[in-house]
């Protein structure tokens, strides 16, 4: 039994707390990239507002775990949740102490605990080399349950239990072993049913998710030694189940780890093995596939190899691979000396000076880049750039925070895609301030470095950009256009001579092909920005069709009278049909079950929308057959009170809800909803 901590564990004095500065990080999930410090020694997580790390996640329990700091100690407890606490991928089973590179699992959310004595590390997801960044578009896939559906095949508790009848005597040896030969028949069966119930049903959740990955080891921008082996330790998660990671390193795959269970597991977590025989900077980049076959977005670690038996000068000499990386909160920045730049926004990376040159890709926000040149007009830098076939790309200067410019070479504009008439005149540069030595125009194909490049270094090809300003083509596509809530459309758009693209604003690229499973009518919009500017929008409405629910809305119910809630009649015409009655007889007041329908006290809540259909699902249907409104209830667990609710089966079946919004004496009001079976 999980015990709660002692009185002097929560209210350990504050030289124990102060001793280490812990931090609780978010990884993944609803929360991602936020922190919470542990000023106190419990932090709680759950479904509830009122919890500490409040989740608004399906799979997530009300009261689903919590922290506990105990001097410079941190346990996760988890508090009997349906769907469970994960670290390092295994469930928990009440408390776990945890470590420094522990990784707790909650939900579609993957939680960190910063501070310990060994640096905590997480690589964030970027584009991978040779591949664009595709943001999600907004309002997403909803996290879903990876548990078997709790739909029950019928309803398990529609059943007439017969009323016990007082025995004339006391049971006998015989009866009472009996009995118990009985139970455990039952219980046997019981079990084999769950059990068929769970296999016929499979565990892979129905909603096409995608996985998410962290990196905890390395750290990123780290030095290792060369011919030294490395550790990289990541974690994947998804609701739909993780089925196998891969590590690749300069595009190409080197290692994978597959999961035991063909369905996947909900988080997998693993550690490659990679000994690194070659010096300078080396992109590590992960890759999680779910059950479904949908890959996450990579992420990936940048580390330095290094001799340690070099000397500076020697170590200084090795070419760095041109790639760009996320910058960390832990991260060290460039040295002072290097021109380098930080990207505001997602800013588009263009293969010359001008929105009219090829897309390369994006240089997510906050991404640094080493500078190599600038173009005449000073507004565009060109940057080290790995998915570009030339190792270089162009990026829009006012996007970007830049340092340490003072003498950044002009760098020549590559042919633009717009043919050049003979009669042109050739462009003067002018310095912008006469003090400034003129700089030096270094041709379009020599690409400065910082260090040296050894003679044999294959010369870097030239992009040859298309001839032509593409005519602007804007093709935008959903389907279908009319679902039932809970069914997912495909948006699908190939865009051509635009200068941006948003969908339902956020950036894209030019084409893509992504899934959304909307709950309610949503117009999608596509709006692009053409290279004179002008906005040219497509707007696309998915009509949505709750068909879950069979009635709802509010009612008053008279006296003595019975009300049926699938049709949502509170003075039922035919009573056969009838669900619940409002029965008043003197001091005894019951709202009570009527004909063969059942209710499950459920709580009191502000809303009625703070009840769903798993709650009803789960319910208690064998303790109460009415709700007590009298003047003297005996049972205050069943007691008619403003803000109760209560879950129900109807006279025919089907599964609802139903509120009191205040105590009342005479004609009852109440809010209900009934869904479909």
């Amino acid at each position: 039994m999980n015990q709660p901590p002692s009185d002097s564990e929560s209210n350990a004095s504050e030289e124990s707390q102060g001793a280490i500065q812990l931090q609780l990080v978010v990884h993944a999930g609803p929360l991602a990239g936020k922190g919470f410090p542990l000023t106190g020694n419990i932090l709680t997580f759950g479904r509830d507002e009122e919890s500490d790390i409040s989740l608004d996640d399906e799979q997530v329990s009300r009261n689903h775990a919590r922290l506990i700091r105990r001097g410079n100690k941190v346990i996760i407890e988890d508090l009997g949740s349906t769907n469970g606490t994960l670290v390092n991928g295994n469930r928990i089973e009440g408390q776990h102490t945890l470590e420094s590179s522990d990784i707790i699992s909650i939900g579609s959310s993957i939680f960190g605990v910063k501070g310990f004595a060994a640096p905590p590390t997480i690589a964030r997801s970027q584009a991978s080399p040779g591949e664009t960044y595709i943001p999600p578009v907004a309002g997403t896939l909803p996290p879903m349950d990876p548990s078997p559906p709790s739909k029950p095949p019928s309803h398990p508790h529609r059943r007439k239990k017969p009323r016990k009848q007082k025995s004339s005597g006391m049971p006998t040896t015989s009866l009472l072993l009996a009995g118990i030969g009985l139970a455990l028949v039952v219980v046997v069966l019981l079990i084999g049913t769950v059990t068929l119930y769970i296999l016929s049903q499979g565990y892979s959740s129905s909603t096409p998710t995608q996985p998410t990955t962290i990196i905890t080891m390395p750290v990123n921008n780290s030095q290792v030694e060369v011919n030294n082996p490395v550790a990289i330790q990541t974690t994947a998660s998804d609701p739909n189940g993780v089925v196998r990671i891969e590590l690749w390193l300069a595009g190409r795959k080197i290692n994978e780890e597959t999961s035991p269970s063909p369905q996947g597991q909900s988080t997998l977590t693993t550690s490659f093995q990679w000994l690194p025989n070659a010096l300078g900077n080396h992109v590590l980049e992960v890759r999680a596939y779910n059950s479904q076959g949908a890959v996450s977005i990579p992420t990936a670690v940048t580390v330095n190899v290094v001799d340690p038996a070099a000397s500076p000068t020697e170590t200084s000499t090795a070419a760095p691979e041109p790639t760009f990386t996320l910058i960390p909160e832990t991260s060290t920045p460039p040295p002072p000396s290097v021109p380098s730049l930080v990207a505001l926004v997602d800013a588009k990376v263009q293969s010359g000076p001008d929105f009219n040159y090829n897309l390369l890709g994006l240089l997510p926000s906050q991404a640094t880049a080493e500078i190599v040149g600038q173009n005449e007009t000073r507004q565009w830098w060109q940057i080290r750039f790995a998915p570009a076939s030339n190792g270089v790309g162009w990026v829009l200067a006012e996007l970007t925070e830049a340092s340490n410019t003072q003498n950044v070479p002009i760098i020549l504009a590559p042919p633009t895609p717009t043919p050049i008439a003979t009669d042109t005149p050739t462009p003067t540069l002018i310095p912008a301030d006469t003090d400034t030595p003129t700089p030096t125009i270094v041709p379009a194909t020599e690409v400065p470095t910082n260090t040296p490049i050894p003679p044999t270094e294959t010369p870097v090809p030239t992009v040859t950009p298309t001839s032509t300003i593409e005519a602007t083509v804007i093709d935008f596509d959903i389907f279908p256009r009319e679902v039932n809530i809970g069914t997912c459309v495909r948006i699908r758009w190939n865009v051509t001579g635009v200068r941006e693209i948003y969908l339902q604003d956020t950036g894209v690229a030019g084409s893509g092909d992504v899934e959304n499973c909307p709950d309610v009518t949503t117009t999608y919009r596509l709006r692009v920005i053409k290279p004179d500017d002008h906005e040219e929008f497509r707007d696309i409405t998915i009509t949505v069709i709750n068909n879950e629910v069979k009635s709802s809305g509010s009612m008053t119910i008279r006296r003595n009278r019975v009300a049926d809630f699938d049709d949502g009649d509170a003075d039922a015409d035919d009573e056969n049909d009838g669900d619940f009655e409002w029965s008043i007889d003197g001091e005894t007041r019951h709202f009570k079950i009527y004909n063969s329908s059942e209710m499950a006290v459920i709580g009191d809540f502000n809303s009625l929308d703070d009840v769903d259909k798993r709650d009803c699902e789960h319910g208690n249907y064998d303790l109460f057959t009415f709700v007590d409104a009298s003047t003297f209830a005996p049972d205050p667990n069943n007691t008619l009170i403003g803000g109760r609710v209560i879950c129900y089966f109807t006279n025919e079946g089907r599964m609802g809800k139903l509120r009191f919004p205040e105590y009342n004496t005479g004609a009852l009001d109440v809010e209900w909803l009934t869904w479909h079976k």
